[in-house]
């Protein structure tokens, strides 16, 4: 493995100061560079996230991580796979992140894909968190031009009450700069990474929140058109060599449908301070958050606003 050493610019300037220095003199970073490292990191990836569909096929990651790239050498956007193993001073696996970072020189512009994260269950609340969300700044500035638009952006999903990790990612997310795009203006949904045409089935996109950094300019609550639109284009690069096109050509028409290039800067929300912020998690209620998708996409009632209030205000003790 490769020793990873973060930049003073990629920890976001919320994270604890105190808690952060802690966790890098504690834990060690090592960028996946065999197909060992690899192979340790997407097993305890895809015990997490496989049984949700929500991890890529393993034969498809692998030849990324191989290949180092998947995109045409042509390619406008040109998307670039890693994995990241963090370790605890007695050699154990604390954490794993993997994600992408997708290029594109002309603009320039880099929009670097979180994909997956993962805190094993010991290591929770020991700030290895910060080192997680701070890592993907490093890695997409590698592949930076002098003065290009760096964005980071997370696929979450929607607030589900009786899913408290739901809300605690969403928490966690606000200390590192991170805010959330409006799914009224930009509904995202993410692939469906199945084999459609083995199963012989259409693709079912899920329905995401897409949450942003805006490296530098972490205090913004607008983004450019221009910029909101590329996270959907880079998001789907990365996706294209895995997917069928015309799934990612509908996820982008439901996603951009009231999205205006030559328009004004489109808003960004702040994320909830706390459990009972609930001025602000209202509006990431899945129950709030579907009905803005094709009903298809999730084939099951959206849930009554009201009643996902009240769980969540009997969760939070408001």
């Amino acid at each position: 493995m490769a020793p990873f050493e973060l930049g003073p610019g990629d920890i976001a300037p919320g994270e604890p100061a105190d808690k952060v220095s802690v966790a890098l003199d504690r834990f060690r970073l090592e960028d996946a560079s065999t197909i060992e490292d690899f192979d340790r990191g997407y097993r305890l990836l895809d015990a997490e996230f496989g049984p949700l569909n929500e991890l890529e096929r393993r034969e498809v990651l692998e030849r990324w991580f191989l290949r180092g790239s998947l995109s045409p050498p042509d390619a406008a956007i040109r998307a670039f796979y890693h994995l990241l193993t963090i370790f605890d001073r007695d050699g154990r696996v604390a954490a794993v992140r993997d994600g992408f970072s997708a290029v594109d020189p002309s603009a320039p512009r880099v929009v670097e894909l979180m994909s997956h994260s993962l805190v094993l269950p010991a290591w929770r609340r020991s700030g290895v968190g910060a080192l997680l969300r701070a890592a993907p700044a490093t890695y997409a500035r590698q592949r930076a031009a002098p003065g290009a638009d760096i964005s980071i952006v997370a696929e979450m999903e929607p607030l589900d009450p009786t899913v408290p990790a739901t809300l605690v990612r969403l928490l966690a997310y606000r200390r590192s700069g991170f805010r959330v795009v409006p799914p009224a203006v930009l509904a995202y949904a993410q692939p469906d990474f199945r084999d459609v045409d083995a199963l012989g089935v259409e693709p079912v996109p899920i329905p995401f929140l897409l949450v942003v950094r805006q490296v530098g300019e972490e205090g913004r609550d607008t983004i450019r058109p221009d910029r909101a639109v590329a996270l959907v284009d880079h998001i789907a690069a990365i996706h294209r060599p895995s997917v069928r096109p015309d799934q990612l050509d509908r996820i982008r028409e439901v996603a951009t449908r009231h999205v205006a290039l030559d328009g004004p800067d489109l808003p960004l929300w702040r994320l909830p301070e706390s459990a009972s912020d609930l001025e602000r998690l209202a509006p990431l209620l899945r129950s709030r958050v579907l009905p803005l998708f094709p009903e298809a996409w999730h084939g099951r009632p959206a849930g009554d606003p009201q009643r996902e209030l009240e769980l969540l205000r009997g969760g939070s003790g408001a």
